[in-house]
């Protein structure tokens, strides 16, 4: 049941019970983990099926946890390759959550819960223990580069529920987690995976598939693989791209290249499930919804604002009132035809919360900027500097348009992929 009605023009709500939430819990109940309540998995015939039969030889031991960053559901289906085929006989359509934001949706996905559990509820966002905007992946303060963890904070807290990779659920199970060296030890990364959790950093997209293929072959219950780059394509020329579908073909040959040497007994007693955290919107030329340095000082002193955070295309307005009527009547001036101001019980409603708003739901925001279909966000955190290099970006995520909540998620045995 969807737990607030979509607030915008063109915009849908997560479907959390249908949601990236789901993907984890399921593949790890086939591996047999028991999780408790509140985590719940999907209801997937042929995989309960599979898990039901008899024989050693038709049971899972191990598990490829491939995260592709930024698939959306439409560009999976254009693709017309590997992820298309096993879509229409292995796959389903889910939504992203609220905000739909890669360091949100991360979170929901290694949690198996809604935001308003984990506590991560965006990008660049004020966190009330040290007042000030924090840039959840990198840690840091935005503007200034200095990591947090520099200073000892205890960062791990801020997420409120352990991951599921945790000891509490996979008791013994080897775990081992690999994606792109420049984020392997990233804030975020450090927050999501447990200390016990081998990581394996790769440069090349091959070396990262030949390390899951020997933590396989050694009996690694668990792998985690993270591949960024059909987010690096969309982000910079769009979700449906030529661009995009190039690497989308590419990453489908790196698991078809992976299942293919993996030994028959291996691959059978393997299951690759794929997720994505978001797809992409693609922006209208001149739709720019813009927030210069000044303004926002201006707003500071006159209007009671605190401060601007942003999660892609959703805007984080933190007031030292609410209500507050001056920034209201500003955001609504400066908004108008390009996003809806919603408050913060509405925004904490989208994020899968219920009931009275606990001190952590501030993290969303007094009032929070939906943008809509089309529309850039650009907000100025520090006093603009001169362009030196040339910067793609036509598309962006974080809001509620269909392109950016919806899509894929395979659950695959690996001997049905080659």
């Amino acid at each position: 049941m969807n737990p607030v009605q979509a607030p915008g023009p063109g915009q849908i709500p997560p479907d959390y019970p249908h949601s990236i939430c789901m993907v984890l819990p399921t593949a790890l109940r086939a591996l047999g983990v028991k999780l408790p309540r509140p985590y719940a998995a999907l209801d997937i015939p042929w995989l309960s099926g599979r898990i039901s039969a008899s024989g050693a030889g038709r049971k899972f031991d191990r598990l490829l946890f491939y995260f592709l960053d930024s698939l959306g559901l439409e560009a999976c289906k254009k693709s017309g390759g590997l992820f298309a085929r096993l879509l229409k006989s292995h796959g389903l359509a889910l939504t992203s959550v609220f905000p739909s934001i890669t360091s949100t949706a991360l979170c929901s996905i290694y949690t198996g819960l809604p935001p308003a559990r984990h506590g991560i509820l965006g990008h660049k966002i004020y966190f009330d223990e040290i007042r000030t905007l924090v840039d959840v992946l990198k840690m840091e303060i935005p503007g200034v580069g200095r990591p947090l963890t520099s200073v000892r904070l205890p960062i791990k807290h801020w997420l409120r529920v352990p991951p599921l990779f945790d000891k509490t659920f996979l008791g013994n199970r080897r775990a081992v987690h690999i994606s792109p060296h420049p984020i392997i030890h990233s804030g975020i990364s450090d927050m999501i995976y447990p200390d016990h959790m081998r990581r394996e950093g790769y440069d090349e997209y091959i070396e990262g598939l030949a390390k899951a293929e020997y933590y396989l072959r050694a009996g690694a219950g668990i792998v985690n693989f993270y591949q960024h780059g059909v987010d690096e394509s969309t982000h910079k020329f769009g979700g449906e791209s030529s661009q995009a579908m190039f690497s989308i073909r590419n990453i489908e040959q790196g698991v078809a290249w992976l299942a293919g040497h993996l030994p028959r007994a291996v691959q059978r007693r393997t299951l690759f499930a794929l997720v994505s955290d978001h797809g992409q919107n693609v922006f209208q030329p001149g739709r720019i919804l813009h927030f210069p340095y000044m303004e926002i000082e201006r707003q500071k002193k006159t209007a009671g604002l605190v401060a601007l955070g942003t999660s892609g295309r959703l805007g984080h307005v933190y007031s030292s009132a609410f209500p507050n009527p001056a920034l209201e009547k500003w955001l609504a001036l400066k908004c108008r035809g390009k996003a809806t101001v919603v408050p913060r019980h509405t925004s904490w409603r989208l994020a899968g919360g219920a009931g009275p708003l606990p001190a952590h739901a501030r993290r969303l925001g007094d009032y929070t900027l939906l943008l809509h279909a089309g529309v850039k966000l650009r907000v100025e955190f520090t006093p603009p500097k001169e362009e030196k290099y040339l910067r793609f970006s036509v598309a962006n995520h974080g809001s509620l348009t269909a392109d950016e909540l919806n899509v894929p998620a395979l659950f695959v045995p690996m001997d049905e992929i080659v």
